[in-house]
């Protein structure tokens, strides 16, 4: 695997790891929510928003490391 090609996979897991906190302070603000008698509809939406991105990225990091592992 090339540098560019480490620093940029390096990149995308250090934002999966990122979003997934950000997720994870999502759904223990849904929990609040709902103990506190609120539905947590605005944390349901970004915690699915987060989830697609997280998921896409991981594609993207995927890829990345099949065409490396092509090319040698």
């Amino acid at each position: 695997m090339n540098a560019t090609a480490k620093a940029k996979l390096a990149e995308i897991e250090r934002r999966i790891d990122e979003l997934t906190a950000l997720l994870v302070r999502s759904l223990d603000d849904i929990a609040e929510a709902e103990r506190q008698g609120d539905d947590g509809t605005p944390h349901l939406r970004r915690s699915l928003v987060l989830q697609g991105t997280i998921s896409a990225l991981h594609g993207e990091a995927d890829g990345l490391r099949r065409a490396m592992t092509k090319t040698g």
